[in-house]
């Protein structure tokens, strides 16, 4: 019986494999799966995350394999603990039929992730300086010069403000969301965060994308260890920057969420996240439904 590590190396936050193979089993189909969950040499180095059903194993099978889904707690986790292992061996004479074998331990490293880059600043754009007679229409159809009035050129200036303002209205009372959604663009890490939730819904992992995107709206907006990566990780780290405490525990059920959708693999549910996690950061930055 030996483990199997895949990967070996993983940054904190990371997921990893690990596969228990038992082999020369004479009762495969009978094999009980160890429940990691209840061990604590294992549940005080990782979380233990859901697993897919186990597969039908045949009876003539040499070797029968258990999968689990881990995640290291921290960058001190340097190995897959020893796992002792009692069987059933039907064909053993009385007393013997309970032999004990071991997995021994697997070293692996638990790295620091980098730090999130920084967001790019744009410069705001710069107004058009040109001479005035830039902005005067002329009529090349003819050879003569349409020589306006002293102040006719205040018509066109007073009427621009007036149009603008219109097309706001308008804008507003079409696309409500939008116009909320502009109010909180104005903050660079709201705008950041939102934008990261839109390329979000076409990745390839949305709920894994969804969930980086606010653990780094949440460092840059409001302060918190940019390392924290896990839900419980996040949870502290917002606790240690008096984050209040119901938004801090709806951030760590919604990462709960998204890395139960990641391992499910359901597109549906991953992409709801992201128009979630939208929700939070509006409902945080106080924009009014």
């Amino acid at each position: 019986m030996s483990w199997e590590v895949t990967p070996a190396t993983v940054p904190r936050g990371g997921d990893m494999t690990l596969t228990l193979a038992v082999r020369n089993a004479a009762n495969p189909q009978e094999l009980a799966r160890p429940d990691l969950s209840q061990i604590n040499a294992f549940t005080q180095r990782f979380q233990i995350l859901p697993a897919p059903p186990p597969a039908a194993v045949p009876s003539t099978a040499r070797e029968v394999k258990f999968v689990y889904h881990v995640r290291p707690v921290s960058v001190d986790v340097k190995d897959v603990p020893a796992l002792k292992y009692v069987y059933y061996q039907p064909a053993s004479r009385e007393g013997k039929r309970f032999p004990t074998t071991y997995a021994r331990e697997v070293p692996i490293t638990v790295t620091v992730p980098p730090p999130p880059p920084a967001a790019v600043v744009t410069a705001p754009p710069v107004p058009v300086e040109a001479p005035e007679e830039f902005f005067v229409w002329k009529d090349f159809s003819t050879t003569w010069t349409l020589r306006p009035a002293r102040f006719s050129w205040l018509a066109p200036v007073a009427v621009v403000p007036f149009v603008v303002g219109l097309w706001v209205a308008g804008w507003r009372w079409l696309f409500p969301d939008a116009a909320r959604l502009a109010k909180l663009r104005r903050h660079r890490a709201v705008r950041a965060a939102l934008g990261a939730l839109k390329k979000a819904r076409s990745a390839a992992d949305p709920a894994g994308a969804a969930g980086a995107a606010l653990r780094t709206y949440l460092a840059t907006r409001y302060g918190m260890f940019p390392g924290a990566q896990t839900p419980a990780e996040v949870r502290a780290a917002l606790d240690e920057v008096a984050f209040p405490a119901e938004r801090a525990a709806d951030a760590e059920s919604f990462l709960r969420a998204c890395d139960a959708t990641r391992f499910a693999q359901e597109i549906g549910p991953s992409v709801a996240l992201t128009i979630e996690a939208e929700k939070l950061i509006v409902t945080w930055e106080g924009v009014r439904e």
